[in-house]
């Protein structure tokens, strides 16, 4: 490989076999990828020249700076389908490796430090909105992290859909970090904004629709503003059961402070606790359904406040339509399912567990009586 049109040459050894006959190869300049014709090893593709470039464009030298962006390749919101007759493909699958789906986001990261700092990447619309962020934590030279073409969930959540946040190089998420997906990003240019170090680099990406489907644009805006209903939908049912989680652990500290506690009041106040978490778990019901026992997957036989709410975005995202009848009727029934689900939890929080929480509140517990005795 040169940088310098042929005055100096540079082995490259990153992931190509060793010891095989290189016969020919070519550059596709559309994806700015070199495909290598071998001798017994099949062809080899180098995905993305762009970055090889950006040094060459520099006499061969690396860009200043701690962060660098390179200018990234188109994306598309490709429909991909498993293969007909093929489920498993058990031992072995003779066949090449596929080009990871997303948006290639390539950088260059130069720091002296031994532990790196984070990396943090906004993705902003043409109109200046920043619909995601994705932070990895990156390794000296030149990286990529792949962004799942959507944008981040328009309603506080306590999980997402459609993917979007794998862990290192993949989909940008590392720990402490999590920011729950929304539906697929429209197709446009996007810019993308880098951060490592207190410095920034900034490039773009264009996302196309499938070319073989070539959805209506007018359909794809129609489809993600009813995911947006969805969502809000599904943020007020994580509100709601996030008091019931809060409530258990209210229960949890409870039965912690009188386990070994011996007086009447302790054990009045222990029995409390296990009427009112069975009243708890019967409000939780209320979303999940009723706990099912056996063996293996088992389901419940109607549909839940979970299901419900489920089943408009599932219809939803499998369509490149704009969503219809169906849809709008099936988030009728989740309105209607989470709204008696909700209005359940309401009555049980200014009911049962109001009553419980006074009677905590009016019994004394006397931490340091072993002690004193």
């Amino acid at each position: 490989v040169s940088f310098d049109k042929a005055k100096t040459w540079n082995k490259w050894e990153h992931g190509y076999p060793k010891a095989v006959s290189t016969y020919d190869m070519t550059i596709q300049e559309r994806e700015a990828d070199l495909v290598i014709g071998t001798f017994g090893r099949a062809i080899y593709v180098l995905d993305d020249t762009r970055p090889l470039r950006a040094f060459a464009k520099n006499g061969g030298k690396a860009p200043t700076g701690k962060i660098t962006a390179f200018p990234a390749p188109d994306a598309y919101q490709a429909e991909i389908q498993q293969p007909h007759g093929e489920r498993f493909m058990a031992s072995a699958k003779y066949a090449g490796e596929n080009r990871v789906f997303g948006g290639r986001l390539s950088y260059l990261i130069q720091d002296e430090k031994e532990k790196l700092d984070s990396l943090t990447v906004k993705i902003y619309t043409a109109s200046g909105e920043q619909i995601r962020t994705l932070k990895t934590l990156p390794s000296k030279g030149v990286n990529r992290i792949i962004w799942n073409l959507d944008r981040k969930s328009s309603a506080e959540m306590s999980g997402g859909w459609g993917g979007g946040q794998g862990g290192g190089q993949g989909g940008g998420g590392r720990r402490g970090f999590f920011e729950p997906s929304g539906g697929d990003a429209l197709p446009g240019t996007y810019k993308v904004v880098m951060e490592y170090g207190g410095e920034s680099s900034e490039t773009s990406i264009t996302v196309y629709a499938d070319p073989r489907i070539n959805p209506v644009l007018t359909d794809l805006q129609a489809k993600d503003d009813f995911l947006k209903k969805a969502e809000a939908l599904s943020s007020e049912v994580t509100a709601t059961t996030k008091k019931l989680d809060e409530a258990q652990k209210v229960i949890d500290k409870v039965n912690s402070m009188v386990k070994d506690l011996k007086t009447d009041e302790a054990k009045a106040l222990e029995t409390a606790a296990k009427d009112i978490k069975k009243k708890l778990d019967a409000a939780r019901e209320a979303f999940n359904g009723p706990k099912v026992e056996g063996q293996g997957i088992v389901r419940n036989l109607f549909p839940t406040t979970m299901t419900h709410l489920f089943a408009p975005r599932s219809y939803a995202s499998s369509s490149y339509t704009a969503p219809g009848a169906t849809e709008e009727r099936l988030l009728g029934h989740a309105k209607e399912a989470a709204a008696a689900a909700i209005a359940k939890v309401e009555a049980f929080i200014q009911g049962d567990w109001k009553a419980f929480e006074e009677k905590v509140k009016a019994t004394p517990i006397d931490l340091f009586g072993n002690i004193k005795k």
